[in-house]
């Protein structure tokens, strides 16, 4: 698509409009879908540390004797490092998943009214008349 949108336009050596928002748009496309892969990936790497802990905790249940006291009971287990950043990421991931629609809502939006506001303000678009000399091809 921005290709297309490049071969429409005139070839010149400075930055056009269309490009700057083409590219924004790209961007902020880039980083809805970067957005998604982490949270895929944190619930994925969550799901696989609940299943590593249930296996863990049957694995104790089965080496239990009868009779035995509870071998967790007896002691408190400090936390590993890797559940201490991975509670870290899932914080991280219920705050962004909460209020990323609105983040990306907010900043798309004041981008294109900025965006459009700057563009029609610096190219006069108010003032523009429809003439001969500027526009040859309404013969």
């Amino acid at each position: 698509m921005f290709a297309s949108v490049r071969e429409s336009t005139p070839i010149v050596s400075y930055v056009k409009a269309i490009d700057t928002w083409m590219v924004f748009c790209i961007f902020f496309v880039f980083l809805t879908l970067l957005e998604f892969s982490i949270f895929v990936w944190l619930r994925a790497r969550r799901e696989d540390a609940e299943e590593q802990k249930l296996d863990h905790q049957r694995k104790l249940q089965e080496k239990r004797e009868p009779g035995h006291k509870d071998p967790d009971s007896s002691f408190v287990r400090s936390p590993s490092l890797e559940s201490i950043r991975l509670r870290k990421f899932e914080r991280f991931a219920e705050f962004t998943e909460k209020f990323a629609f609105i983040i990306f809502s907010v900043v798309f939006t004041s981008f294109n009214v900025i965006y459009w506001t700057w563009l029609l303000v610096a190219s006069d678009y108010f003032n523009w008349s429809v003439n001969e000399t500027l526009n040859a091809d309404l013969d």
